[in-house]
């Protein structure tokens, strides 16, 4: 598992993907209320630049966004993205747009058949491929030992689908030259067995084989990995903080050196023809570091932090104290993007203040807010801010 939890900034829309890395966080994350707490953040970064222009959009009628509704964006083409939603009958109907929510097109009903109840449609979009995307259905119980999953898979944007064998979870899933990459936990299984190796199909996970390092720790495994977008090489990270590149299909693995940190971002840059690779190191002290040689050499990072301060949060006492503000996004051209949770002490849903450290920058720059955190950043059309605590679905293109 995960050597730390994730800290909570701006709340981001449910992803069965990839896991996140950070530390605990106490402050109500954007988008969340706020009641008597307050922040303000550190001076590590420029002057205000372009902001974020937000257009509000609408669901599909009769959709409401909440925390059962699943909701993907293509990582291809931002203007690509799905809904599924359930209905009266127990089903789920599944909505595609591609003009960044202009007009939704109805796809088709989806009704798992499962030994429970499942209340909660998740969606997972292809790394590589715009037409391909997963969902996934819940149920049971963790603390029972009963808990299980089921994943249904569609390679044209969720017109048809075909349920994977067995009760897996998709974590990841990227296609790349016919060649479909998938990280899938296998929720009836114990869980140093859960997710062995990468899988791989060729015929759109229908059937796979797992691909696995023979150097990896006998309980370790893969919890993400990025893709080039063309060719054929795979860059997977693991919870014991190693990393693996792969450039033909998992037949043989070289190992990619790393601090003694997991690998949390990660991104192949098309303009630069190379990796941008990020981790936090804890110890001595905290800091973030990333690489551009693929792990020859690593660079320490300015971290954001703001400074959180509530007078009746503590039964009744006050407290202030200081804590990071970790970037969770890695963009196409190189550059990190944080968003760091606004206070103002009232009782009304608080925003996050968007940073961007561009490639090669050496300070922040703030842009502006955003109403939550981001569902991805897309190679090319606009980002896409979900918050389903608050309803709200909204769109910008990047201002810079």
């Amino acid at each position: 598992m995960p050597s730390m939890t994730r800290g909570r900034g701006c709340p981001k829309p449910k992803r069965r993907g990839a896991a996140w890395l950070g530390l605990v966080l106490l402050l109500a994350g954007c988008g969340a209320t706020q009641h008597t707490a307050s922040s303000s953040h550190s001076r590590m970064f420029t002057r205000s630049v372009k902001a974020f222009a937000w257009r509000a959009l609408s669901l599909p009628i009769g959709v409401v966004l909440t925390d059962h509704v699943g909701f993907a964006v293509s990582p291809v083409d931002g203007q690509d993205a799905w809904v599924c939603a359930p209905t009266s009958a127990g089903g789920f109907t599944v909505w595609a747009t591609q003009n960044a929510a202009a007009t939704w097109q109805q796809m088709g009903t989806l009704a798992p058949v499962t030994p429970e109840p499942v209340d909660t449609c998740g969606l997972l979009a292809d790394q590589n491929d715009p037409r391909a995307l997963v969902a996934e259905f819940v149920w049971g119980s963790g603390e029972a030992g009963t808990l299980r999953s089921m994943t249904l898979a569609s390679s044209d944007a969720g017109a048809h689908w075909h349920r994977l064998p067995g009760t897996v979870q998709t974590m990841e899933i990227g296609t790349q030259a016919g060649i479909t990459y998938a990280i899938l936990m296998d929720t009836s299984a114990t869980p140093n067995q859960q997710m062995p190796g990468v899988a791989i199909s060729t015929d759109d996970l229908r059937s796979w084989h797992l691909a696995r390092p023979p150097g990896l720790a006998p309980h370790d495994s893969f919890f993400q990995f990025w893709l080039v977008p063309t060719g054929i090489t795979l860059l997977g990270a693991t919870y014991q903080g190693t990393l693996w590149q792969t450039a033909d299909a998992g037949t043989t693995w070289a190992r990619v050196n790393t601090p003694d940190t997991q690998t949390s971002l990660g991104a192949w840059l098309p303009q630069q023809h190379r990796w941008e690779l990020c981790g936090w190191v804890v110890t001595p002290a905290l800091r973030l570091q990333c690489s551009l040689d693929l792990g020859q050499t690593w660079q320490t990072h300015p971290l954001l932090s703001f400074t959180t301060s509530c007078a009746t949060c503590d039964k009744g006492k006050p407290y202030s104290f200081t804590q990071p503000c970790f970037p969770d996004t890695l963009t196409p051209d190189g550059s990190l993007l944080a968003f760091c949770p606004i206070g103002d002490g009232s009782d009304q849903p608080a925003p996050c203040a968007v940073y961007r450290l561009a490639l090669g920058a050496a300070a922040w720059s703030q842009y502006g807010t955003s109403p939550a955190g981001l569902v991805t950043v897309p190679a090319t059309g606009p980002v896409w801010s979900v918050n389903p605590q608050q309803g709200t679905l909204m769109t910008a293109m990047l201002p810079w």
